[in-house]
């Protein structure tokens, strides 16, 4: 439950917050642009990272071997390498 709660929070709290004193002492005259190029792919290999994380919570009766937890460290480590790369602009043409 700390995963699914701390992305909502994050989400719903750390995101909502700046934006919207930005609005309430800047008006909105302006508004934010998000940029969201390889937004469908990221969440997308998050959604394939935590079905294999419930996956592997059921399949080893609800315990988390240490050997699956640094799995997921690493799995984590790939995708901001390549949430990184991608914004850089490396893989486009």
């Amino acid at each position: 439950s700390n995963v699914f709660g701390s992305n909502v929070f994050d989400i719903l709290i750390a995101m909502a917050i700046p934006w919207a004193l930005r609005y309430q002492f800047m008006g909105t005259q302006q508004l934010i642009k998000m940029e969201a190029d390889g937004f469908a792919t990221a969440v997308f290999i998050l959604a394939l990272v935590m079905i294999f994380y419930v996956a592997c919570v059921a399949i080893c009766k609800f315990t988390l071997p240490r050997k699956v937890g640094y799995l997921h460290v690493g799995l984590y480590g790939v995708f901001l390498v390549y949430v990184f790369v991608s914004n850089l602009a490396v893989f486009k043409a």
